[in-house]
């Protein structure tokens, strides 16, 4: 620590012997700015009033409110501001629960001038270490996390883009995405798991930005060929989301939420639990929301109807676990599902 930085290092010494405060006074003045008391109460009102950087608290003060007790309580409201423990022969117990109670170090009676300032120093430097590197990891979080969110945002963006170019898809991710969180909590999946979910199916479909429009709003059946373009969404989406790092478990679920529990999905033909289990869940959700929907080629279909599909292609199509967590979802909160109002379609 440089001597401007020493100049304006506040210290507090608490200890109820006046003699051996003066001691410390005499030691310390010259490095840094001290200030004084000499029990418990005024300990605490001292570091509301001057914020020192550093407390020389003398374990054996008289009085209910002790050392130990004191250390408690600056504990209670600072579990950061270093607390060195004045300390005598024979109170090795003492010692060890003002360690537990998170002491910073030790400086034993009667004093060593040498041994006090290097101590000090050497707990004063690893404070600020400690500070600069907390303060570090949290920019580095808020960094990450804000750029997460404006990943997100392009993201979604770009898929709503994707939907806005089909009138029968619009609000299909935010649908998918509604459905996959709601399962995922139903099968108490993890908070970051269901982040995780959550993203995945905002952007689930952005493959679809390579699909020609013409293939995407085609009002009959699709040819093998047509669909076999269909199919490279998930490779295409994958394209997409390469460079964005912050994005790495998202990608490997998107890229698997059209394989099936049987192996016969696609692009990897996937079986069983080798498949992401948060890719398993979007297939159920996605699904279900595409059965619900108006298409450019059908109307949407029954409530019953979609689900007696899900129950059917429970153990071939789907995950049997996802299929039950869904419908136990939708008997406990029915009206979660959007219905899309029968359109006219236009058939060629």
């Amino acid at each position: 620590m440089d001597q401007d930085n020493r100049e304006h290092t506040r210290i507090l010494i608490v200890d109820d012997r006046e003699e051996d405060r003066e001691i410390l006074i005499g030691i310390l003045t010259d490095r840094y700015c001290v200030y004084q008391v000499w029990n418990g109460e005024e300990c605490l009102k001292a570091i509301r009033k001057y914020q020192p950087h550093l407390v020389l608290l003398d374990i054996s003060m008289p009085g209910a409110m002790d050392g130990i007790e004191t250390l408690r309580r600056i504990r209670e409201k600072d579990k950061r501001l270093p607390v060195i423990i004045i300390t005598g022969v024979g109170t090795y117990e003492r010692n060890i629960e003002t360690y537990r109670l998170g002491a910073s170090d030790f400086i034993a009676k009667p004093y060593d001038v040498s041994n006090i300032r290097e101590r000090i120093e050497k707990v004063l430097v690893l404070s600020e270490q400690k500070k600069l590197n907390i303060e570090e990891h949290s920019l580095q979080k808020a960094e990450k996390e804000f750029f997460k969110k404006e990943y997100l945002n392009m993201i979604q963006a770009l898929c709503e883009l994707i939907e806005l170019k089909n009138p029968y898809t619009r609000r299909h991710s935010q649908k998918v995405t509604k459905y996959a969180v709601e399962i995922a909590k139903e099968m108490r999946l993890s908070l970051e798991e269901i982040g995780q979910v959550h993203q995945s199916g905002l952007i689930h479909d952005i493959g679809k930005v390579g699909i020609s429009d013409d293939i995407l709003n085609k009002p009959g059946r699709l040819t093998d060929e047509e669909f076999a373009e269909i199919k490279k969404h998930p490779i295409m989406g994958i394209k997409v989301l390469k460079h964005l790092r912050l994005l790495q478990p998202e990608m490997s679920i998107v890229v698997h939420h059209h394989e099936r529990w049987d192996g016969n999905g696609y692009p990897n033909k996937l079986q069983g639990n080798k498949i992401p289990r948060a890719s398993r869940i979007l297939a159920v959700a996605d699904s279900f929301d595409a059965m619900v929907s108006t298409r450019s080629y059908r109307n949407a279909q029954p409530v019953d109807y979609a689900i007696s599909e899900l129950q059917r292609c429970s153990g071939t199509q789907f995950d049997p676990e996802v299929v039950e967590a869904f419908l136990s979802v939708l008997e406990k909160n029915p009206d979660i599902i959007e219905i899309d109002q029968p359109l006219e379609l236009t058939r060629h």
